[in-house]
């Protein structure tokens, strides 16, 4: 790992410039007080373990990646960040200016929206891109979305007391984004208290939010299969280059990928032979079999992308990922969330407090926290002891969830959002001692022994290709 200062009040881990961002907004440079330093691993974990920032909360890594980075492979770009989303377990990454999930007005056929530099107030350069361009983006891709149909909307029901909760989710009957989810999470008691300049008060949101936990059960548009990235065909490139949710392109999908090309050509390979040993094949049966044997590799929320459509209150509980991958969420548009984190390497701590908390959840299943089902408030962790990072996430942020690191939040507004799980190489020794729950059928499972054994250098298969 390499890291060290920028100027501008930047650190930097091996070329790519990062900051530190309090709960409240503000900024701070790597080793000033921002839960990390620049210069001393150790007494950056110190920080983590203390915790002292900020009333107990650690401020969160915002890493700012070049255009060069966009470019090129995203394993790529979180193998450089990764020593530090390792040691807090989140991040933030802002994308370039200009970057952009889909085309505008002022992209692909026009090469991109023009971009200026102007001098920033705290000396250097800053870039910007025309006026209206990030209206655009916003606008085309609320289109999208009001298009889209929830399924299976979810009532979240909290019950519980003392900052501890398990939730219920109730599944409701399909609705349409635009007409129906949109107008009821605009609807004025459906807003979050507001104060000052933009009316966003993370510290009222935050208190009125625990407060009223188990009162009025919000709408959440979750686990809704799509993407609201351009489409784009094989080899085809668009301005904001190869961060493609639709296809991260990382040894997860490599791997995977990998194995459905075998089991496609022992398949072939077997139906070859059984059709040498017949003397005669009806024709209309030939017909059929030649269009079998191809399986599509979709695993909805891991592969394939998820979008979640937001409203006050609504949340997600705390949880790490199936078989402890990565994840990844980018915030389309709309009212911001906020995320908790516990550092990976205070992960047995805050398992401690939650069986401590609800042992009785624990007596019938080990791995309880695989059911997505509790929520625990900042204050109660805080009397545990545990770390705990806290941050906001606004419109066009990456959030970027590091292996084994538990995660919970809620969302402010209105909003949509799209995730998925991807792997770098540093996953497979995590994953491979990660525990499922053996309480449902859905659990993901993966053989682990296909990735020990993949090759990194292996050709990697177009995501179209099935």
């Amino acid at each position: 790992m390499v890291e060290g200062k920028h100027a501008c009040g930047y650190g930097e881990v091996n070329g790519v410039r990062y900051r530190f961002e309090k709960p409240d907004g503000s900024f701070v440079a790597p080793g000033i007080e921002s839960g990390e330093h620049s210069s001393s691993e150790s007494e950056g974990e110190n920080e983590v373990e203390t915790g002292k920032l900020s009333g107990g909360c650690i401020s969160v890594p915002v890493f700012y990646p070049e255009e060069a980075h966009t470019r090129g492979p995203f394993e790529d770009f979180i193998t450089l960040i990764e020593p530090v989303l390792e040691r807090f377990g989140i991040g933030k990454v802002v994308p370039p200016p200009g970057w952009s999930p889909c085309s505008t007005a002022s992209g692909r056929d026009k090469g991109g929206p023009k971009r200026q530099r102007r001098e920033s107030s705290g000396g250097g350069e800053l870039e910007v891109v025309e006026p209206g361009f990030f209206e655009r983006r916003t606008e085309i891709l609320r289109e999208r979305a009001d298009d889209l149909v929830i399924e299976k909307a979810i009532r979240q029901h909290a019950t519980g007391r003392k900052g501890v909760y398990r939730t219920v989710l109730v599944e409701q009957k399909p609705m349409h984004v635009g007409s129906q989810f949109k107008p009821l999470a605009d609807s004025k008691e459906k807003q979050p208290p507001r104060k000052g300049e933009d009316g966003f008060d993370l510290d009222a949101i935050e208190r009125h939010f625990w407060k009223n936990v188990t009162y009025q059960p919000p709408l959440y548009g979750a686990d809704v299969e799509g993407s609201l990235f351009d489409e784009l065909r094989e080899g085809e490139e668009t301005t904001f280059g190869r961060w493609d949710i639709r296809n991260l392109d990382t040894i997860l999908s490599k791997v995977l990928y990998k194995f459905i090309n075998s089991e496609n050509a022992k398949r072939e390979k077997k139906e070859k032979e059984k059709a040498s040993q017949k003397k005669s094949c009806d024709p209309e049966t030939k017909g059929k079999r030649k269009g079998r044997g191809k399986k599509k590799l979709e695993i909805p929320g891991v592969i394939s992308p998820y979008l979640y459509f937001g409203m006050y209150r609504s949340f997600f509980a705390w949880h790490t990922e199936d078989v402890d991958l990565y994840s990844v969420n980018y915030l389309h548009f709309g009212a911001p969330k906020v995320w908790y984190c516990v550092p990976p390497r205070h992960r047995r701590k805050f398992e401690s407090a939650m069986r401590s908390s609800v042992p009785e959840l624990f007596m019938h299943c080990s791995e309880f926290l695989r059911h997505k089902e509790l929520l625990a408030s900042p204050a109660i962790l805080k009397a545990e002891a545990v770390p705990l990072v806290k941050f906001v996430q606004r419109e066009n942020e990456w959030v970027i969830n590091f292996p084994g690191a538990y995660h919970a939040g809620f969302n402010c507004g209105f909003n949509c959002a799209e995730s998925t799980n991807f792997a770098t190489q540093k996953w497979i020794e995590i994953g491979a001692k990660a525990k499922p729950c053996k309480c449902s059928k859905d659990s993901v499972r993966l053989d682990m022994k296909l990735f020990e054994d993949f090759e990194l250098n292996d050709a990697p298969v177009p995501l179209n290709h099935f």
